[in-house]
C-alpha cells in the first residue's frame, strides 16, 4: 500500500510529453519571470480587495471542542455491597452439628454474631467471623434454642458488617454518650455498643455496633472501653474516635 502511494505521488509531479496537453510545455518556456508577470499585479489586487472584504472574519478560528462529559456520568455507578447471603445446609442425623458458635449476650440482642465455627460443623469454614446471623429457615424467629431440633436442608441467612470510622466530640457539659457498652468475652469480638445517647447518638452510632479500634488503636476490648470511659470522666472538650463494624442498613 505504502509503495503504490508513493508511485502516485511521482506519477503526478512529473510530465512528459505525451501525458501534458498540447503546448503546456511551450507554454511554460515562454512564462515571464519576477514584476513581468502579466497576471502578478491583477492577483495581487484582487487578494486585497478579498481581505477588505472579508475583514477580520476572515481569519481562521480554531474548531470548538466539545466540553467532556461529565465526571459523574462517565463513571458507571458502582453497586451496592452485598452484605446478605445464605447458605443451605443438610442436616441427615441429631448427631449432625451446624458447628456455629455465636455471642449471645443476653436475650434482649436480636443481632447473634459468628465468632467462628466449630470443626466438622455442616458450616465449618463457610462463614467469616463477625457476620450476623439474620435467618433461619423453619423458624419464624431467630430463636437459636431450637437449632437443634431443626432436620433436612436448613438455610441460613448472614449479614455481613459495614466498617465506619466516627469521631464524637463533648464540649463542657455534654456527654459522649457511650451509655451502655458490653465487654465480649473474645479479642475478636470488640466492645458492643447496646446503647447510645448524647454526641455518639448524634454522630451516627447505633445500638448493636461493635467498636473495634479507639483513637486508632486496636486493643482489647476491655482496654478500649476504658478509654472512652476515661475520656467521658475527663473535664472539658474530648474527642474519641472509634472504628466500628456496623450491622444496621
Amino acid at each position: 500500500m505504502f509503495v503504490c502511494c508513493a508511485q502516485a505521488n511521482l506519477d503526478a509531479e512529473f510530465r512528459t510529453e505525451e501525458n501534458d496537453p498540447p503546448g503546456l510545455l511551450e507554454a511554460m518556456e515562454v512564462m515571464p519571470q519576477g514584476d513581468e508577470h502579466p497576471g502578478k499585479t491583477s492577483l495581487e489586487k484582487q487578494t486585497k480587495e478579498n481581505e477588505k472584504l472579508a475583514g477580520p472574519a476572515a481569519q481562521l478560528k480554531p474548531a470548538k471542542q466539545e466540553e467532556p462529559a461529565k465526571q459523574e456520568e462517565q463513571k458507571e455507578q458502582a453497586p451496592p455491597p452485598i452484605r446478605t447471603y445464605t447458605l443451605t445446609v443438610k442436616r441427615d442425623s441429631p448427631q449432625a452439628s451446624f458447628g456455629l458458635n455465636l455471642e449471645l449476650t443476653d436475650k434482649s440482642q436480636t443481632i447473634p454474631v459468628v465468632l467462628s465455627t466449630r470443626s466438622g460443623g455442616l458450616l465449618d469454614g463457610k462463614i467469616a467471623p463477625l457476620d450476623a446471623l439474620v435467618g433461619i429457615s423453619g423458624l419464624p424467629t431467630l430463636d437459636i434454642a431450637k437449632l437443634k431440633e431443626l432436620m433436612g436442608e436448613v438455610t441460613f441467612t448472614f449479614k455481613k458488617p459495614l466498617e465506619a470510622t466516627y469521631s464524637v466530640t463533648k464540649s463542657a457539659g455534654d456527654v459522649l454518650g457511650f451509655s451502655d457498652m458490653l465487654v465480649t468475652s473474645t479479642e475478636t469480638g470488640g466492645v458492643l455498643i447496646k446503647g447510645v445517647t448524647g454526641k455518639a447518638a448524634e454522630a451516627g452510632l447505633k445500638a448493636s455496633d461493635r467498636i473495634m479500634a479507639v483513637n486508632g488503636e486496636k486493643k482489647s476490648p476491655a482496654d478500649m472501653a476504658d478509654a472512652i470511659k476515661k475520656a467521658e470522666a475527663a473535664p472539658g472538650t474530648q474527642t474519641v474516635t472509634v472504628l466500628v463494624l456496623s450491622y444496621a442498613d
